[in-house]
């Protein structure tokens, strides 16, 4: 599935104007997460890990953003986001599916509905981003990049580590957890599909703008 990431990123990376949408569009959608652990809040209750993960995602998604500098953005830019709708709505849909798959499967309503789609949204986030972001952070050091990951990299890790536990204590939900992890496959490679042919139609209009300017 990540075959042809290593492409992407080199074409992001390479170019300041598109890692800074990209930068953006991950900072999105670390914020979406944020948002979404603050939404379970008032059902599950104050707890600890759960305050200390909202903090964590909102604070990825300032760093994502305010990287957008060390790429000679100003502060008060912040480019389109890559990937269209599929970018925007790929947090929600996600946690649209698994919502609707506990209540039809398991019956789950109410606290029980919520608890579980927390634990298996950022099971499934946590999964993803185990794979992408250390090949972004390799490519970023191919490049010489000012940017790291290595400290988001390391809390994404004990975030999985510590929600593979809680799932361990709840075998009922673990049936679903596979299937939670194909369809969000699904929703990456479209995703991906979209960033691609974005960057392919990005890449065309530059060459016809080479073009005019050399028959000019």
């Amino acid at each position: 599935m990540l075959d042809n990431w290593t492409k992407i990123f080199d074409q992001l990376i390479a170019d300041p104007q598109l890692h800074g949408r990209w930068l953006a569009t991950l900072s999105h959608l670390e914020h979406c997460g944020a948002r979404k652990i603050s939404s379970f809040i008032p059902y599950l209750g104050g707890k600890l890990d759960l305050l200390q993960h909202a903090a964590e995602e909102s604070r990825h998604a300032f760093f994502f953003l305010n990287q957008l500098r060390k790429l000679g953005f100003k502060k008060s830019d912040t480019p389109p986001l890559l990937g269209g709708p599929t970018g925007k709505r790929y947090l929600y849909k996600l946690d649209t599916w698994i919502s609707k798959e506990l209540k039809n499967t398991l019956k789950y309503e109410g606290r029980e509905l919520k608890e579980a789609s927390y634990y298996l949204v950022t099971y499934v986030i946590e999964r993803r981003a185990e794979s992408l972001y250390p090949l972004y952070e390799s490519r970023l050091r191919h490049w010489s990049s000012p940017i790291s990951l290595a400290a988001i990299i390391k809390e994404e890790e004990q975030h999985l580590k510590e929600i593979e536990e809680t799932i361990k204590q709840r075998p009922s939900i673990k049936p679903i957890c596979e299937k939670a992890l194909l369809y969000e496959k699904e929703l990456f490679r479209r995703l991906s599909l979209s960033i691609e042919e974005e960057l392919i139609e990005l890449q065309s209009l530059k060459g016809h703008d080479g073009l005019r300017a050399a028959t000019s």
